[in-house]
């Protein structure tokens, strides 16, 4: 089993971090620095921070990853020159991680919506069923691990949260 670390070599600041952290028993979540609208955590510390798969993971830990998509960007990822990137990051996940999840941020009426925008204008943007989307969902929680859908970007950063903190204290 390959192992690919969240992060490069933690730096002084970053020891000094997990020490500070592990005392308290509280985790910090690593939050990728391309993430363009990063999720908001109110009950952890968090850290921008290069990771090398997912979007979201914890200082000190290796085994812990999380990949956030919004509903109209997992379709897009599932459709055309995207879909083998996008799997190829889902086997780095499955393989390297022994914690790893997908979380889609969407509410149905969201879904709807992108989903008949793709369908109306055909001009360079997706064009898949409805049929597809959920088969690709199914794919991906038999062959992969847990998918998560959520309405808000408020609940997935609870959903991470709790993970983390389940994660850790079963862990330390």
């Amino acid at each position: 089993m390959n192992i690919y670390p969240v992060a490069a070599a933690p730096n002084r600041g970053a020891a000094i971090a997990l020490v500070k952290n592990t005392k308290q028993n509280t985790p910090t979540v690593l939050i990728d620095d391309r993430e363009k609208l990063p999720l908001v955590f109110h009950r952890l510390p968090s850290k921008k921070t290069r990771l090398r798969v997912g979007d979201y993971s914890l200082l000190g830990v290796e085994n812990f990853i999380i990949e956030r998509k919004r509903y109209d960007d997992f379709v897009r990822s599932i459709s055309g020159t995207r879909r083998a990137p996008f799997f190829d990051n889902l086997k780095r996940m499955r393989d390297g991680y022994s914690f790893a999840r997908l979380i889609i941020i969407g509410s149905p009426a969201f879904k709807l919506k992108v989903h008949a925008m793709a369908k109306l204008r055909n001009k360079g943007r997706i064009h898949i069923s409805q049929t597809c989307i959920d088969g690709t969902l199914e794919a991906i929680q038999k062959h992969f691990f847990p998918v998560v859908q959520v309405d808000t970007a408020e609940q997935a950063a609870t959903m991470i949260e709790q993970w983390a903190l389940d994660f850790h204290s079963h862990h330390e």
